[in-house]
């Protein structure tokens, strides 16, 4: 029972959040989104044990790495995996850290929105394991805070890991922006940007997770 993705999108870096008391959030047992994957992976000498071992390491060195590798993250802090008090078949943990502010935002949104020299960075993540289907869903919720508009969205990750018959596991990512509350109309075209920038760079890193997931479980 365990499974994950990592934080994807550089424009994400203006999606998560870091907080002391932040109240615990209901999750449900993760589900697949009902839209067309934006990018797809394969591990050849992996199967799903191992997969889910790499997940649930000690430490999180999946997700750590893959702050701090594609999106400069650091000052990461971690809880350990727990089972959800609602549902023991989900594991669910949170972690916080920094990230510098993207360097290549486009000059529409530079006009809209001012970002801080670090953004606050908060990520729940839950994850279910079915063993007899010998597939992993794992979610990742982030948040940001300290960026005008950062309370109006959440970007959601969701990651499945499915034993492929002939060997192997095939990965499928997905990345949506979720809005809680919507954007001024003045500001539309603020959100469309972030969307693009969102889904593209979720894709761009998400062979590096892929890579990552691989690395972690071969000594996991």
């Amino acid at each position: 029972r365990r499974v994950t993705s990592a934080v994807g999108g550089a424009f994400s870096r203006v999606a998560s959040c870091r907080s002391s008391a932040q109240p615990r959030e209901a999750i449900t047992r993760p589900v697949l989104p009902k839209t067309a994957p934006t990018a797809t992976g394969r591990l050849s000498d992996s199967d799903i044990a191992s997969v889910q071992r790499a997940i649930a390491a000690d430490g999180q060195p999946v997700f750590r790495r893959m702050l701090a590798e594609t999106l400069s993250g650091h000052d990461i802090e971690a809880t350990g995996w727990r089972d959800d008090r609602d549902d023991e078949e989900i594991a669910r943990m949170t972690m916080t850290y920094l990230l510098p502010p993207p360097k290549d935002i486009p000059d529409v949104a530079k006009r809209m929105v001012v970002l801080p020299e670090e953004i606050q960075g908060r990520t729940l993540a839950w994850y279910h394991c079915d063993e007899e289907a010998k597939a992993l869903i794992l979610k990742q919720r982030c948040r940001s805070e300290g960026v005008m508009y950062s309370d109006r969205f959440y970007v959601e990750l969701t990651v499945e890991a499915v034993a492929d018959h002939a060997g192997g596991v095939n990965l499928r990512q997905w990345v949506e922006v979720v809005w809680t509350k919507p954007l001024p109309w003045t500001q539309t075209v603020l959100g469309r940007v972030l969307e693009r920038r969102v889904a593209s760079d979720a894709a761009t890193h998400f062979p590096r997770f892929v890579a990552i997931v691989g690395e972690v479980a071969k000594n996991a």
